[in-house]
């Protein structure tokens, strides 16, 4: 069976020193899969690498998200522009 995955965001800038990314929902389900296992990111599913949240500061519009291995802002800002996807359940 072919699985299937659905974008759910893009990551617009960085913000901070630590790592911390914004991003900008694409899915009105946004908020019940970020917590999600399965999310992947990259520019096309085929290119995508498995990322985990480690955490999530702010309210609304304001959060900033960090991902798991991503602890500087030299290396969060690789994934700027990428999307991230969702496995479909």
């Amino acid at each position: 069976m072919i699985e299937k995955y659905h974008p759910i965001a893009k990551v617009t800038k960085t913000s901070g020193f630590k790592g911390d990314v914004c991003l900008r929902p694409l899915s009105r389900f946004f908020d019940e899969y970020i917590n999600e296992e399965d999310l992947m990111v990259g520019s096309t599913i085929n290119s995508a690498v498995k990322i985990i949240v480690e955490m999530v500061c702010g309210v609304g519009k304001k959060r900033k998200f960090k991902f798991l291995g991503f602890d500087s802002s030299h290396s969060a800002g690789k994934i700027i522009g990428m999307t991230i996807f969702v496995k479909a359940s």
